[in-house]
């Protein structure tokens, strides 16, 4: 048997382990609290400390909010029922003896209650339940009495304030983060225009990385979800709405590509592409940079759940910016064969603005003359094989062209600079003569092969021969080829080919893409043409995107500086 000190310390340490155990689980507990608070908090944006914008103040109805008002005009009583303690009691006792103290049991009442009920099952004896010869002692009639009740009063409310209660939407400031067109577009003020449309795309998209939208303005769905205010939904409309769809419009729209399909939802978006027969599923489509990338929701199938711009294609793998991406513009990289791809966007480059009519007149015929060469105009320096005509190009190729009876010089080439030089006097006719396309300068010379031009800024002096001259540099000329595609160097002063001249005034032709809009990427390319005076431009009929590519003539400019 354990003597009393061991029972002690037995009791003492069962009491340790209680306390320790009871210890845990508080702990435990404590902290299932804290993160729950946390996890609540985290859900809707709001910080213990937040400041609530709904400008409210909290409040919830108690009895001080609450008059009330007596509209019963009986009095308070007090009820009264008679009892056997109401009966009227006589003496009945005959001890006369000394100390003797009459007790109740000394007294009797003569008759009492007749009506054979009992106050213990809830009756109420009235004047018809005594005896005509009982007397009532308590000199009190029988009464129910009266207490006001809820029913006696008039009740209304008097309190001046809303009952309410701070919801997450309370905290939410819609003064914050507003955007203007003006705030938005000078993200996009430093962008230099890319020259096709799916580059002026990724520009746009680029320029925003790393935006967030609000966690300050901000609106709560009926599944408590936080969706804060964007500039993209502010610039389509829809402020506060899932904003995928809308960063894409937006990338589109600022790259000049205003007539491509624009949504706010991304299936809707993906279908509208499909209609109009610019979507590629995933097993048929070729990704290109530019390009748009629909996605579709983890393990379901069928409608695209985000949409992406694709910024580079590399074997195996897409590099995207996506918006909407964890609430922020983001970059992201797909596999090619990710099973989340649904197909892709395909975005049309726009690239070609205006061209020159084929076939026109570069350049009228002018006899040869010292005079002729100004330092502002432009000359085709071409020879005749037969009753043919050939032009020298800036790398010395013999190129085709047809010269009617009025003298006007007709090129087939895309690109006519090409076949256009200046000259800059250098002594008695010794010129720099220097091609407008490639920069390269008219200079045979046999110790470099048969290269009759050169990088080098080398002079040619020209000899009159006939209506003609011959371009000599020190002993060496130029001659057409036996296959006449190409200029080579001769030492022989009869072989060398006679060259004649094409006369040409040059003015540059520029298309205001912008309708003199600046500092952003709205519209067209503000696109330089340098042709000569008497080309006829054309612009095409149809444009797919950008739709401010539909130029008009709005006038001249003659810009001197």
């Amino acid at each position: 048997m354990p003597n009393s000190d061991e029972q002690f310390i037995q009791k003492l340490n069962t009491v340790r382990k209680d306390h320790h155990r009871l210890w845990r689980i508080v702990t435990t507990l404590s902290f299932v609290v804290i993160f729950a608070v946390f996890w609540s908090l985290k859900l809707t944006g709001i910080g213990i400390a937040g400041e609530a914008f709904c400008g409210k103040d909290e409040h919830v109805h108690s009895e001080t909010c609450i008059q009330k008002t007596l509209i019963c005009t009986l009095e308070e009583t007090e009820a009264h029922v008679h009892s056997e303690e109401c009966l009227e009691k006589v003496l009945t006792c005959r001890a006369e003896e000394d100390g003797h103290v009459h007790t109740e049991a000394c007294y009797t009442v003569a008759s009492g209650f007749i009506c054979g009920e009992t106050e213990e099952n809830g009756h109420v004896h009235t004047s018809a339940c005594i005896a005509d010869e009982t007397r009532l002692s308590c000199e009190k009639e029988a009464t129910p009495g009266h207490v006001h009740t809820e029913a006696c009063y008039k009740t209304e409310g008097s309190c001046k304030l809303e009952e309410h209660t701070h919801t997450a939407a309370c905290y939410s400031d819609i003064t914050a983060d507003l955007e203007t067109a003006e705030d938005w577009e000078m993200t996009l003020a430093g962008l230099t225009r890319g020259p096709t449309t799916r580059e002026n795309v990724i520009l746009v998209a680029r320029s925003q990385l790393g935006y967030k939208e609000s966690t300050l303005n901000f609106t709560v769905d009926e599944k408590g979800v936080q969706r804060g205010i964007t500039r993209y939904g502010q610039w389509y409309g829809n402020p506060y709405g899932d904003w995928s769809a809308m960063f894409v419009s937006f990338c589109l729209s600022y790259a000049g590509a205003r007539d491509l399909p624009t949504n706010a939802g991304v299936e809707a978006m993906r279908l509208e592409w499909e209609a109009a027969e610019m979507y590629l599923s995933k097993e048929n489509g070729s990704p290109r940079p530019g390009d748009l990338l629909f996605l579709k929701k983890d393990g379901e199938s069928g409608a695209a759940e985000a949409v992406a711009i694709i910024t580079s294609v590399e074997e195996g793998s897409l590099t995207v910016i996506r918006g909407d991406a964890e609430d922020a513009v983001a970059e992201e990289q797909y596999a090619a064969d990710d099973p989340l791809i649904l197909g892709y966007g395909t975005v049309p480059n726009g690239e070609e603005i205006a061209s020159l009519a084929t076939g026109e007149r570069i350049a009228q015929t002018v006899d040869y003359s010292s005079g002729i060469f100004a330092e502002d105009r432009m000359f085709v320096v071409y020879t005749t094989v037969g009753n043919e005509h050939f032009a020298f190009d800036g790398n010395g190729n013999a190129v085709p062209v047809t010269i009617d009876s009025e003298g006007n010089i007709y090129s087939q080439l895309a690109d006519p600079d090409t076949l256009l030089w200046s000259f800059s006097a250098q002594g008695t006719d010794t010129y720099l003569i220097q091609n407008v396309k490639t920069g390269r300068y008219m200079h045979s010379y046999s110790n470099n092969g048969a290269d009759v031009t050169t990088s080098g800024a080398y002079s040619s002096r020209l000899i009159q021969s006939g209506t003609g001259v011959l371009v000599r540099s020190n002993n060496d000329y130029s001659v057409i080829n036996s296959a006449h595609s190409a200029f080579n160097v001769t030492q022989t002063q009869s072989a060398a080919s006679v060259y004649r001249f094409g006369f040409t005034s040059r003015c540059t032709v520029w298309l205001d893409g912008t309708d003199g809009g600046l500092g952003h990427l709205t519209g067209s390319p503000d696109t330089g043409y340098s042709v000569s005076v008497g080309s006829v431009m054309k612009l095409p009929t149809e444009w797919t995107s950008p739709a401010k590519y539909s130029y008009r003539l709005r006038g001249w400019y003659d810009v001197t500086n």
